[in-house]
């Protein structure tokens, strides 16, 4: 029987999607590994290295076999470096094996990565990413020994999120928000943010609702935040984000466009259940997956994404997926309005003609991305999957590293403008279409 330990923060990540992925992630290792002694570790905020060393003294005191590092902060790194002193005078084949899963903000988390290479270099390591695009950002950073580097997708749970096919709980939802039972509804969930192109939504639905057959109505579901474009120098204080837009698109803005806000878990599914389409034209710079449309997927809904790091891996999980060409614009990585227009159309018009529909589509994302799937994934590739060192950091990494230490948290600043540096295009060149 094998010794498995999984690591992951006692603190709820201040992300939401973090705190849903890290839950889900465990739920799905704890079924993979039920026939195995599976012991949960949690760290603090404060993790650092004293506190990494006595971590790795204490799995090396318990015997751990293979050890999983399930959250994105505190990084990983501090742990590897920890274990790389404690176990060095232990054999290479005999050290516990190390998973790791990489979030998007690796990016950003660079100089730990850079800190802990003589560690990483001599341990045996697995990397899981979220999405293909992902795995390539960081194939180009890190030269590996071994195919020590695969793609599983964070999971959902089937017991949140799931196709409800009650045609009664529609009218009641589309009711709620005063919404005709024969309208249609196009819902984006997630954070109300500047990367998340939410002006660009808008105005597309606008130019789109004036001429439709049928009457639409968009929900926008999600808190605001003032998280502008700080990888490039975009800071704004509290309510910028919000202001900004107002004026932006206070002429785009309707009865047909509702903000609802932040909703629970059984509301968001019955806003899932309850529209038709889910669109998302986001170009998050660390948009390595998206937790919203893998639950809208789960529950049935159709979805129209822009083509943009992660977003393209939906295509995978369901036939019932559009994307959205993107392209690197002056100041950011900007969606194609006019093919916008004519793909969100053309979703309207390719909607589901009845539950049967919407069900396959949850059918087919449950057997790939819900707890369950990814578990059975786990346990079918876990005594198969590669593990090796991180051989060798690539001259873009290391000058991602240089960058971040002239500016901190804005590695991608262009002097005193805001445009997007040629450096952030070559880092994120398979991020877009």
């Amino acid at each position: 029987m094998k010794k498995i330990a999984l690591i992951l923060k006692e603190e709820l990540s201040a992300w939401k999607s973090c705190q849903t992925i890290t839950s889900n992630l465990e739920k799905s290792y704890l079924k993979a590994f039920s026939n195995e002694e599976v012991i949960i570790l949690k760290i603090g905020d404060g993790f650092n290295k004293y506190n990494g060393f006595k971590l790795a003294l204490d799995l090396k005191n318990k015997n751990i076999d293979l050890i999983v590092w399930l959250d994105h902060k505190p990084n990983s790194a501090i742990l590897l470096e920890a274990l790389d002193t404690v176990f060095k005078e232990v054999s290479y084949s005999s050290k516990p094996k190390f998973i790791v899963h990489l979030y998007g903000d690796f990016v950003l988390d660079c100089l730990a990565w850079q800190r802990a290479f003589s560690s990483a270099n001599s341990w045996p390591i697995h990397f899981f990413i979220a999405s293909a695009k992902q795995k390539q950002l960081v194939e180009s950073f890190f030269k590996f020994e071994a195919n020590s580097i695969s793609v599983l997708p964070f999971p959902v749970n089937e017991n949140n999120f799931y196709f409800k096919n009650s045609e009664s709980d529609k009218k009641l939802f589309k009711n709620k928000y005063n919404i005709a039972s024969d309208d249609l509804v196009i819902l984006y969930t997630g954070r109300v943010s500047y990367q998340k192109n939410i002006e660009l939504l808008t105005k597309i639905f606008s130019s789109i609702s004036k001429i439709y057959p049928q009457k639409i109505h968009l929900l926008i579901v999600g808190e605001w935040d003032d998280i502008l474009q700080p990888y490039s120098g975009k800071f704004g204080p509290l309510g910028s984000y919000y202001a900004q837009f107002q004026g932006t698109s206070k002429s785009y803005l309707s009865n047909e466009i509702q903000f609802l806000g932040k909703l629970n878990s059984k509301e968001l599914l019955d806003a899932y259940n309850g529209a038709d389409l889910f669109v998302s034209f986001s170009t998050y710079n660390d948009e390595d997956y998206g937790m919203s449309p893998a639950e809208a997927l789960s529950c049935g809904l159709p979805c129209l994404l822009s083509n943009w790091g992660g977003y393209t891996s939906f295509r995978d999980f369901s036939t019932s997926v559009d994307l959205i060409p993107v392209s690197f614009g002056d100041l950011r990585p900007q969606v194609n309005v006019e093919l916008a227009r004519k793909y969100l159309m053309k979703a309207l018009s390719d909607l589901p003609k009845n539950y049967k529909g919407n069900k396959k589509i949850a059918t087919e994302s449950k057997e790939k991305i819900s707890i369950e799937a990814i578990a059975n994934k786990i346990s079918q590739s876990i005594d198969t999957l590669e593990f090796g060192p991180i051989l060798e950091l690539s001259n873009k990494f290391l000058k991602l590293c240089v960058l971040t230490e002239m500016n901190p948290g804005s590695p991608f600043k262009k002097g005193k403008k805001l445009e997007l540096s040629e450096f952030y295009k070559d880092v994120y060149e398979n991020y877009g279409s």
